[in-house]
């Protein structure tokens, strides 16, 4: 029996979806570059106006031209600046809202992937098959390796591996959910056999309640009193609503709410929102690289402006020589170039589909 470490990035859902619907790129997860592209097509036109004319008015004209495409992570950064340097109202509703945009395109493009069984289903499946415990590391919001656990055959030896309460590494969230489809919520009890599933950068089912609109920018420093008093639940729901107002019942009955995902979007500033909860992700993270004997990276190019993961990854290689021979599934080039740079490993084991991965590894 080995220990595996999944790591996944934006590819890794890309590369779901395609596997569903080869040419209807509409309806596939969103990259940094396409990000503007997309929502123009496809997402609510009063918050598209919106963040274009909040855009414009930080000096970002035409927001949606094609050629060069304005970066996603490059807009939000500038708002996120401008959020922590000026934090008036203006600059809140600017930044909440493309975050909101930003939640929105995220639930429409991977929503309808839930309930279906794709290649991440096969590969975690063949990874307990050879008898491995297998920790899921991912870099992505969505609800998608949550999907794939829940398709996973329910009357094998490792049957009972998922457990929303006790995989992600976060303890005490109250459970909520409305009355569409949700995972189960059960405890099968098999800590042994259990599939760890630590997201780096939150979730859009890990969600906090806030009485405005738009969260108090306290939320964007971790360290923050409201931040620390925060009490953050978990929607079990498979398939996550798009709307934000929800009535919650406290001890003092039914009141209207507002929920807000612990998320860390795509900006170049994330090591000080690493904080709080997060904190605990991570660590826990750095002991399942520490102990892998086996380390996949599906779809992760390690972006050269996230760089806390990388120095995160770098120190992990220098520790533990498993990362020295990596499986990289990534059909852009680059990505080896960036992992050599970040692992400097020995070899590795380069496929550029998820399906050539499982063929070549398990067959």
């Amino acid at each position: 029996m080995g220990r595996t470490v999944l790591v996944l990035g934006a590819g890794a859902s890309v590369s779901e979806a395609i596997h569903f619907r080869p040419v209807r790129d509409q309806k596939h997860p969103p990259l940094d570059n396409n990000f503007f592209r997309k929502v123009k097509k496809e997402a609510s036109s009063s918050l598209v106006r919106a963040v274009a004319s909040e855009a414009a008015e930080v000096g970002q004209g035409n927001l949606f031209r094609n050629d060069p495409p304005v970066s996603l992570e490059q807009h939000l950064g500038r708002l996120f600046f401008a959020v922590r340097n000026e934090s008036t109202a203006a600059t809140r509703a600017a930044y909440f809202n493309l975050v909101r945009l930003y939640h929105s395109e995220l639930l429409s493009t991977t929503n309808w992937m839930i309930g279906r069984t794709g290649k991440l289903r096969k590969l975690v499946q063949e990874e307990l098959v050879a008898g491995n415990t297998l920790a899921i590391l991912t870099f992505n919001h969505d609800l998608l390796v949550e999907n794939a656990l829940d398709q996973l055959p329910k009357r094998k030896s490792y049957a009972g591996c998922w457990c929303m309460e006790h995989a992600y590494g976060l303890e005490g969230m109250s459970m909520i959910r409305s009355e569409d489809e949700a995972f189960d919520e059960r405890c099968p009890g098999c800590d042994e056999n259990l599939v760890r599933l630590l997201k780096l950068h939150g979730s859009l089912n890990w969600v906090f309640r806030t009485v405005d609109r738009d969260p108090p920018a306290g939320v964007l420093s971790p360290t923050s009193r409201r931040a620390r008093k925060r009490e953050l639940f978990l929607w079990t729901n498979k398939r996550l609503p798009s709307r934000s107002g929800i009535k919650l019942r406290t001890q003092k009955g039914q009141r209207d709410w507002y929920l807000w995902p612990l998320i860390v979007p795509p900006i170049y500033e994330k090591h000080g929102m690493l904080r709080g909860e997060l904190e605990e992700v991570w660590r826990q993270a750095a002991d399942e690289v520490a102990f892998a004997d086996k380390a996949i990276f599906w779809g992760y190019s390690f972006p050269r402006a996230d760089l806390h993961a990388r120095y995160f990854f770098d120190r992990a290689a220098n520790e533990n020589d498993a990362l020295r021979e990596p499986i990289l599934v990534n059909p852009d080039p680059n990505a080896v170039v960036s992992l050599w740079e970040t692992l400097r490993p020995r070899s590795i084991r380069h496929y550029r589909h998820i399906g050539d991965c499982i063929e070549g590894e398990y067959m």
